[in-house]
């Protein structure tokens, strides 16, 4: 579609002109793009080629800087992970804008998940993870909501639960959830009890924390919703606003719980040892990851509730201002539901 006033700001229209035009380059179209969850994104078209912008969310109850965070990993991408991520090129802190290449590629279906494209997922993280690349990674902030001691997990996905008894049911929608995060609580407090027993079992001190060299840099996020296929066929991960330092058995419990394009539990294992091959005591993080991912599953679908909160519709109305929230409220719990059912079987014993 062409570009009108009244998709984009000429605010951030000038913005992006600016970064684009670079060394005597012309603009010829920006063109707004599909929206996602959080943010807008504009095709830039130049006599130099294509370029993705994106502009930024931002909001008082938002305190993430999601701008600074994607850019900064993104330049780190670009220098240890070369080819599986986009490159970036400049940003504009006033503006909230940044500059990316574009990536020419198509959505993933879960149908098309296979070995194959699991063992490229964890190439990825594990070029993040290289002993070089670490050294290269102390200035990456940590993740969003990251935790390295069990109670930090536990005390992060609570906190998310409470936000939540904050809805108020307004309209039909609403009473649903209500009623969906009251089984949610129930549930949460017998995992809950069921985590510190088998910690203990385990000889896990729950306020421990891990070990910097058992630390990751991680994508945040990470999954095939967040991927491209490339024409030549290979795979482009995307959208790291939330990526930085974290835990593995975080990274690991939300690659195999996110529905938008689920990962089957058949690739677990693969994925698994791949990736914590790049960790000294590789089994205690298998072992931590196994009595972590029920509780994960618990925080997914806090995240898919996310749209009953008005900080959470704020962004979602900023990424597509004609969003119907009703029909999202109604997705949104459908998606939390379904995760929900999956709880009791994670837990592999521990309930």
């Amino acid at each position: 579609m062409p570009l009108t006033s009244d998709q984009i700001p000429s605010d951030i229209a000038a913005a992006i002109e600016t970064m684009a035009r670079g060394s005597d380059t012309e603009i010829r179209l920006i063109e707004p793009l599909a929206s996602g969850g959080n943010n807008r994104a504009f095709r830039v078209e130049t006599s130099r080629g294509r370029f993705l912008a994106k502009h930024y969310f931002r909001h008082g109850g938002d305190r993430r800087d999601r701008l600074s965070s994607e850019f900064l990993f993104s330049v780190y991408c670009s220098q240890v992970a070369p080819g599986f991520a986009p490159r970036p090129f400049m940003k504009n802190d006033a503006a909230s804008v940044a500059l990316y290449e574009y990536i020419e590629g198509r959505p993933f279906g879960a149908a098309e998940i296979t070995s194959s494209e699991i063992d490229r997922a964890a190439s990825f993280f594990l070029a993040l993870n290289a002993p070089p690349a670490r050294a290269q990674a102390i200035e990456l902030p940590l993740a969003s909501e990251a935790a390295f001691s069990i109670s930090g997990h536990v005390d992060l996905i609570g906190l998310r639960l409470r936000n939540l008894t904050a809805i108020e049911p307004a309209s039909e929608e609403d009473r649903r959830a209500v009623t969906f995060l009251s089984a949610l609580g129930a549930e949460w407090r017998a995992l809950r009890d069921d985590l510190e027993r088998h910690s203990a079992n385990l000889g896990l001190l729950a306020s421990a924390e891990i070990d910097a060299a058992q630390r990751c840099i991680s994508p945040s996020d990470f999954g095939f919703h967040n991927a491209l296929r490339r024409p030549d066929g290979n795979i482009c991960f995307l959208d790291f606003e939330y990526a930085g330092w974290d835990d593995p058995a975080r990274m690991i419990s939300d690659f195999f719980t996110q529905v938008a394009v689920p990962v089957g539990v058949e690739h677990f294992d693969a994925f698994t040892d791949k990736c914590l091959s790049a960790f000294p005591d590789p089994q205690a993080l298998r072992r931590r990851t196994a009595i972590l991912r029920p509780i994960y599953a618990v925080k997914w679908c806090c995240i898919a509730m996310g749209v009953y909160l008005p900080v959470s519709m704020a962004r979602r109305k900023f990424a597509n201002p004609a969003i119907d929230e009703r029909a999202v409220k109604r997705e949104q719990l459908e998606k939390a539901e379904k995760i929900f059912l999956t709880i009791r079987t994670m837990s592999n014993g521990l309930h």
